[in-house]
């Protein structure tokens, strides 16, 4: 504080926001999870006061709130009134994205939400509405912590209530659907103006705030306040009123819990609708101790808790289905592409066992994107089956049950002698690659080559190389322009008669 004179004291005063903080989720959100908060005053403000959250949900439709969580969220954006209101009187309506009473003559009015009131010890309402009409006593407000919303004064509740006319803004209590004014004072409305009206409410002490265009316009403290609500309800009497948004906070420590999952005891209950479109959001406001609001902060919420579907069927072999194959050292599977409709697929994962499922051949093995596995030099031995299993793997990190081959079985090629590996050296330099690259491989004898160019979905997206090439050493380059590549990962994949090898390489 300020000294001038030895009897002169200009008393403290902060008109400095505070600021909030929500620390960074990574990845996607597959359960519960704990988001943190930093709240910081001004040097040599006032000091914190009181801090609020909130966590919303996005339907597919429209962003939500869990009002059996404490919560709610209304834009008011839908051509029809949200399920969650209850028209008791008036004639309430959504009209070009906002909630509208536009019956001036009813005395009465009462649209009404449920919401949970005792989850926290505060709670902070935020509404911006208009109050109009032709009538010469117009009054409208919102009634809060009730738990009968459907009677005449809501049960027992407390009303906030702006007087047009009589230029009054007033609390009420109700006990037993009985009004009380316990609080009252003069106050400039204009009808037909807009204004932003929050209004924080200690359950513990009593003690509520009405701020109107983020300045607190007047505070009551009840000593034996009302500890808990199941609704709120939006009241006209002799006016229309407008309201542009609905929303509720919770007060909050530094760290909370945010419940995922589907049903109406988790925060967030929808999982994402693709993978850009977030399915939550958390939201943070906070107060200091001379009542200055900071501003609202939020972040988005990734989340998926579904497995992948599982994988329709694999084929082994290159292409259609095989039941017996002769190269002695090789395995080679395709498979049909799983789906994730929340966080998309990934990568795919196979192994090779001698029964399905097993992996004692090839253990777990990442193949990225691609849908097609080429495995060698392996151990096999004459007349064993050998099954290829797969699964995919989703953005939030979960994995679809493991689907199987029928078995391939390792025969002896009774027309030729057995299969040898006539490929040698495959390589490509540099990888990975800005402009071209250079692939090098070894032919142990003359035959025909095919050489492809494969995205990781297993389509070709250029032909190399398709003709019959002599024993030796043989280079192809790879041009990035010429073969319009653009910037990713690929797959080289090199036949012969008897031998398939791929590369992996990178264009950046």
């Amino acid at each position: 504080m300020y000294t001038y004179g030895p009897n002169f004291i200009l008393p403290f005063c902060d008109v400095i926001p505070p600021t909030t903080v929500i620390g960074p989720l990574t990845g996607w959100q597959s359960s519960n999870f704990t988001a943190n908060f930093t709240d910081t005053d001004n040097s040599g403000g006032s000091g914190l006061g009181k801090s609020f959250y909130r966590v919303l949900d996005f339907d597919g439709t429209e962003w939500r709130a869990n009002g059996s969580r404490g919560f709610a969220n209304d834009n008011f954006d839908n051509a029809i009134i949200n399920p969650d209101w209850t028209n008791h009187t008036g004639a309430w309506a959504n009209t070009a994205g906002y909630l509208e009473q536009s019956d001036d003559l009813e005395t009465n009015s009462n649209i009404s939400a449920p919401l949970t009131q005792n989850l926290s010890n505060r709670y902070l309402y935020h509404w911006n509405a208009k109050i109009d009409g032709s009538g010469t006593n117009r009054k409208a407000g919102l009634h809060f912590f009730s738990d009968s919303a459907s009677l005449p004064n809501r049960g027992n509740s407390y009303l906030v209530w702006f007087s047009m006319d009589d230029h009054k803004l007033e609390f009420y209590k109700v006990t037993n659907d009985v009004m009380t004014l316990v609080k009252s004072r003069n106050y400039s409305f204009v009808a037909g103006q807009f204004y932003d009206f929050k209004l924080v409410y200690d359950r513990i002490s009593g003690k509520m705030d009405i701020y109107i265009n983020n300045i607190i316009a007047e505070s009551w403290a009840d000593a034996t306040p009302i500890a808990t609500g199941n609704a709120v309800s939006f009241r006209t009497g002799d006016a229309s009123m407008t309201i542009n948004y609905f929303k509720t906070f919770r007060s909050r420590l530094p760290s909370v819990t945010v419940n995922v999952g589907a049903g109406n005891s988790n925060d967030v209950r929808f999982e994402n609708s693709g993978p850009p479109l977030s399915a939550g959001k958390v939201e943070s406001i906070v107060t200091d101790s001379a009542g200055n609001l900071s501003p609202l902060v939020s972040i988005p919420i990734d989340v998926d808790w579904t497995a992948p579907s599982t994988i329709a069927f694999i084929n082994d072999g290159s292409g259609a289905d095989i039941d017996s194959t002769y190269s002695s050292n090789e395995l080679k599977a395709n498979w049909s592409p799983s789906s994730d409709p929340n966080s998309g697929i990934i990568k795919y994962h196979y192994s090779i066992g001698t029964s399905p499922g097993a992996t004692d051949l090839v253990a777990s093995t990442d193949n990225f994107m691609q849908m097609i596995a080429i495995n060698n030099p392996l151990p096999l031995v004459l007349n064993q089956l050998y099954y290829f299993n797969v699964r995919s793997e989703n953005g939030a990190g979960l994995f679809s049950s493991v689907a199987s081959s029928n078995g391939q079985m390792l025969v002896l090629n009774t027309t030729s002698i057995e299969e040898e590996n006539t490929v040698v050296g495959l390589n490509l330099f540099p990888n990975p690659f800005n402009n071209s690259a250079i692939l090098d491989y070894t032919l142990t004898r003359s035959e025909k080559v095919q050489v492809g160019l494969y995205d990781l979905l297993g389509k070709e997206i250029v032909s190399l190389k398709n003709e019959n090439q002599a024993a030796g050493n043989h280079k192809i380059t790879i041009d990035a322009a010429e073969h319009k590549l653009s910037k990713g990962l690929y797959m080289v994949v090199l036949k012969t008669e008897n031998t398939s090898a791929f590369i992996k390489i990178v264009f950046q």
